[in-house]
């Protein structure tokens, strides 16, 4: 009788699993895309430790309100090229961290470099 028991409990096991992903494929399909927006900055080589730093400390708070946050990265590309991507649950998300930005930039950052080298916003197609 143990044996039948523990039988018809993996069986319930696997049903559940193939179930269950196949219910979050479902509830999620409507929401397969994250936005992401990518923005490049070229400032000298010597100002992007006190860059990042400030950027992690005063524009990353304001970004991270931004319905939709999911992640903030900040990449040193080298020879002062910075690069800030943004991941958002949705486009509006996205582009609001562009409006952001654009503001915080000139009102903080005007000398290091007053505008933005190159933005792009658009659907994540591939996760892998």
């Amino acid at each position: 009788m143990f044996d039948i028991l523990q039988v018809w409990a993996v069986k319930v096991a696997r049903h559940r699993v193939r179930v269950g992903k196949w219910l979050y494929d479902m509830l999620s399909i409507t929401q397969r895309y994250m936005y992401v927006s990518i923005r490049r900055y070229k400032t000298g080589a010597d100002q992007v430790d006190a860059v990042m730093r400030r950027v992690e400390e005063e524009f990353l708070p304001l970004v991270s309100k931004v319905p939709g946050f999911v992640k903030y990265y900040g990449v040193d590309g080298g020879d002062g090229m910075l690069a800030f991507i943004n991941l958002f649950q949705d486009e509006d998300g996205a582009e609001e961290s562009n409006r952001l930005a654009s503001v915080w930039v000139k009102e903080n950052l005007p000398t290091l470099y007053p505008q933005p080298q190159d933005i792009a916003v658009g659907k994540m197609m591939i996760d892998g």
